[in-house]
């Protein structure tokens, strides 16, 4: 597997020395961060000294645009007294503003001798990495690649703007797990709850960013606590970040789908001009060597490289607050715009919960109520993936090969040796918890050595499956011994333990429930939707139908007046409604539409505070993009799936009556 980085050949703007720092508002305001800051500016007086003319201000420049653009704090590192500091990225963290730490590299822990070009050569040199410059792909080595940047940058070739990730070297590693940083943010530290999966399930390691040129990142978002140390650079070299906070990622995210772009891709580019006219609160802040900045979940966030080359280790934590967000929200997000997950949330869930119970019942545990409060809030967000992956014929399915955690008897879990049997869904890219659906009528994807589609339940529930339509129901291991972990973890805080009874009668939407029915119900003969008069069309195996109406509705327009598809299936037999499902879309419309007007108006930016039925609406509502390789694959795609991907709706659905 190589790594990748995307280099862009762009016009030459001259003599760094012509750059004028004087940058007037209006120069600024209409720039790009897609496009070199060197490009941006204009001499105002070439008679200005040349020295100073070299390093424009801008940091200063972009915070005086106007009160939504704010700095972001810096605190001055000091090892000698790590209480402090932890107390200061903690509040950051969980106030979702970033924070600075500078002066890292001024301690007497920093080896400089260890963090230089030399020594990432020795270690990465002959790691081989894949470029794109000028539309040519090649394939050369991390030496080759900094060698040919450094003679274009000698020789006068067009400036370079690449960015290169690659695998942190062993000896910097070894730092961060040292005592050099406080133990509350390095990786794999005490409040990482990535240190709680197996390493077979998820290797999560530090990696080595270098930025060259005026190279610009993606603006995206992460569910971990995101760190940035900058161990190397030029003189004057500094990267200009910019950060959208929580409080005013959802604003962002609505402004550029009025411009076509989707930010959650995590593919997109946002200019200086749009961050103006998007009106929403933006921290700024110029990165330079030694200092330490640290992201909070759910934080957008993009780089800008200027003045030289710079080198960052960058490492994620995963805290609570990440995983809330992870399931109740950018999982399904994902799962709409059909972008593969990366860290198996689900599965840490589950590690966390149990790594955590394992602590509290050491004989020698000093558990403090803070912890005891993180495993109740892990055990919520675990019954929940429990009653959303259950169903009462999850004994009688199949299993798929190996499984990932088995008994061994006596109460003993064994795990399985790697990650051979975990599995991701064809179509979106999600990682497999439990359990899933598997083609039986010979469909192959050819791009994956002609293997089985797969499906996770979120997918089918929405309509999406293979080209034939004939899906099974998996699960991947016994659904007991998942059972068994989290009422043994459950004890130790005095819960109720749960069973199928339990899990039957929850009130947290029955997701894989919900696609058994689908796919196991007959055709419906109704192939009309009437739920609105005027526009009824035809829409065959799509709709659940209602005798008491003498027509059906589809699954979109019971979108709009607040159903979502599955709550709509576990609500009617075999998409047939009986008087109960009559009452419903009739006169229940009311309710569901009240239900989802609330919570637009109480708290419409944190998706994750809303139940289940009212989040799937408003994302399905407004995520409607699918990727076109699910097509290309011979994919069906699902009900929310409009044929143009690169179609969202914009504003909050607006809910008719009928």
């Amino acid at each position: 597997m190589f790594n990748k980085t995307s280099s862009t050949s762009v016009a030459s703007t001259g003599d760094a020395m012509d750059i004028c720092p004087n940058v007037s508002r209006k120069e600024i305001s209409t720039a790009s961060l897609d496009t070199p800051y060197a490009s941006m500016v204009k001499t105002t007086d070439r008679a200005q000294s040349q020295a100073e003319a070299a390093f424009p201000d801008y940091l200063n420049c972009i915070l005086s645009l106007g009160p939504n653009f704010l700095p972001v704090d810096r605190v001055r590192f000091r090892r000698g007294i790590p209480s402090g500091i932890s107390v200061k990225t903690v509040h950051a963290e969980r106030s979702g503003v970033p924070l600075v730490l500078e002066g890292v590299h001024e301690e007497t822990e920093w080896e400089a001798d260890v963090f230089c070009v030399q020594e990432l050569l020795r270690d990465q040199g002959e790691t081989p990495v894949e470029t794109q410059l000028n539309e040519t792909h090649k394939i050369t080595t991390v030496r080759g690649w900094l060698t040919e940047c450094a003679y274009c940058a000698t020789a006068g070739c067009p400036l370079r703007q690449d960015t290169l990730n690659i695998t942190c070297p062993s000896r910097w590693r070894e730092w961060l797990g040292s005592d050099a940083l406080p133990q509350e943010i390095i990786p794999c530290g005490p409040n990482d709850l990535l240190d709680c999966v197996p390493s077979q399930f998820l290797s999560i390691a530090p990696t080595c960013d270098i930025r060259l040129g005026n190279s610009v990142s993606y603006m995206d978002r992460s569910v971990t606590v995101q760190h940035h140390l900058m161990v190397s650079s030029e003189p004057r070299a500094s990267i200009i970040w910019i950060i959208v906070p929580v409080s005013s990622a959802d604003s962002l995210v609505q402004y550029c789908r009025l411009k076509g772009e989707e930010l959650d891709l995590g593919k997109t580019r946002v200019s200086i001009e749009d961050l103006v006219h998007a009106k929403c609160q933006v921290y700024v802040t110029e990165q330079n060597f030694g200092d330490l900045l640290i992201v909070p979940p759910n934080c957008f966030h993009q780089a800008l490289n200027t003045n030289g080359m710079t080198i960052n280790i960058v490492w994620s934590r995963m805290t609570i607050a990440g995983i809330k967000f992870s399931l109740h929200s950018q999982l399904d997000i994902y799962r709409r715009v059909c972008r593969p997950e990366s860290l198996r949330i689900k599965i840490v869930t589950f590690f966390a919960t149990e790594t955590l119970a394992a602590k509290l019942s050491a004989p020698e545990s000093a558990f403090y109520m803070e912890e005891k409060d993180e495993l109740a809030l892990l055990l919520t967000f675990l019954k929940e993936v429990l009653v959303e992956e259950w169903s009462s014929e999850c004994q009688k399915m199949p299993r798929a090969g190996l499984p990932w955690l088995f008994n061994h008897g006596g109460g003993v879990i064994g795990l399985a040796e790697s990650a051979s049997c975990l599995y991701d869904c064809s179509f979106c890219g999600a990682s497999i918890f439990q359990s899933f659906f598997q083609c039986t009528g010979g469909c192959i994807l050819p791009s994956k050595r002609n293997t089985l589609p797969l499906f996770c339940i979120g997918c089918v529930a929405e309509g999406r499956s293979c080209k034939c339509g004939q899906l099974m129901p998996m699960q991947c291991c016994n659904f007991q011994d998942l059972l068994n972990v989290y009422n043994l973890a459950a004890s130790y805080l005095d819960i109720l333990p749960i069973n199928d009874m339990e899990l039957s009668v929850s009130n947290h939407l029955h997701i894989f429930t919900a696609a058994c029915k689908l796919i196991s119900a007959p055709r419906t003969l109704h192939n009309s939707c009437g739920i609105k008069r005027k526009h009824a069309h035809h829409a065959p195996n799509e709709l659940i139908a209602c005798p008491s109406c003498h027509w059906g509705a589809c699954f979109n327009h019971l979108l709009d007046i607040g159903v979502h598809s599955a709550e709509a299936i576990l609500r009617t037999t075999n998409l047939t409604g009986g008087i109960e499902w009559h009452k419903f879309h009739c006169k229940h419309g009311d309710t569901s539409r009240f239900r989802y007007q609330l919570a637009m108006q109480t708290n419409p930016a944190c998706l994750e505070d809303h139940i289940p039925e009212v989040r799937l609406c408003i994302i399905g509502s407004r995520y409607q993009g699918c990727k076109q390789e699910a097509r290309h694959e011979g994919l069906k795609p699902g009900f929310y799936d409009n044929p143009d991907p690169k179609f969202f709706k914009t504003f909050p659905m607006k809910i008719t009556k009928h």
